[in-house]
């Protein structure tokens, strides 16, 4: 008897079978049991492969960030210092900074005797008081003895009859800046031990500016009379753009 030929399907041909499809608790389980038996360390999983000695890492900076170091260094006076005696306002003090950085200058003393020096506020202050030297100082004689050893003349700002306007001060030469606290400015003893006191003067109903608006006319100006001096490269600043290489490699 001849056998019958297979009944076909008024659908046509079965479709090929599909591949498994695992449910999501299903994929989960397997991955685990295959992660937990996996001899390799995650990292190899990760397709991160061993340094080989020698090679150049990864971690050190370009050389267009080591050229920025080294353009604003070079733009930088060391023979040029800001004092901030005692300003507790956070705005003002992230302000000066600022001001600070953008007319070259590098150098920071800090005397807060009576006062706690404040939180910077890194919006205001752009998050340059990094790239700024800071030094601490017990008291306005320890702060101006160590600049005056240097051969720096300090200028207080202070608001007097016999203080000098800041536009006939020669600032070409080794120079502080001392900034007083808002309310009660210089102290007597900072006063007493500067070499001369500047004012800006005012032509309007107002005696004197904002302390942090006070320090950016005053750098302007400092920065007029320098625009054509070319700062030292001194072991200061090489010593300082190393720490900064050094930083921003172990940041990355």
């Amino acid at each position: 008897m001849r056998g019958l030929a297979p009944k076909r399907s008024p659908f046509g041909e079965p479709p090929p079978p599909s591949p498994v499809h695992l449910d999501v608790p299903t994929v989960w389980v397997l991955w685990l049991l295959g992660s937990l038996q996996n001899p390799f360390p995650r990292s190899s999983l990760q397709g991160e492969l061993p340094k080989a000695e020698g090679a150049l890492s990864s971690t050190m900076i370009t050389p267009r960030r080591r050229e920025r170091f080294r353009q604003v260094l070079e733009r930088r006076h060391d023979d040029l210092v800001v004092v901030l005696e005692n300003i507790h306002d956070a705005h003002n003090a992230s302000a000066i900074l600022r001001s600070c950085d953008a007319f070259g200058v590098g150098r920071i003393a800090l005397v807060y005797n009576n006062q706690v020096f404040p939180q910077i506020a890194s919006g205001v202050a752009a998050q340059v008081d990094k790239w700024l030297q800071i030094e601490r100082f017990e008291s306005a004689e320890a702060c101006l003895s160590a600049l005056q050893a240097e051969g720096l003349q300090v200028y207080a700002t202070h608001l007097t009859s016999a203080a000098q306007d800041y536009l006939s001060v020669d600032f070409t030469q080794p120079s502080a800046i001392v900034l007083g606290n808002e309310h009660a400015g210089c102290s007597e003893e900072m006063i007493e031990l500067a070499d001369a006191s500047i004012i800006i003067p005012m032509h309007g109903f107002v005696q004197s500016l904002n302390v942090s608006v006070a320090a950016a006319v005053t750098l302007s100006e400092i920065a007029r009379q320098r625009r054509d001096l070319l700062p030292a490269w001194t072991s200061r600043k090489a010593e300082l753009e190393h720490a900064w290489i050094e930083r921003e490699t172990e940041r990355r």
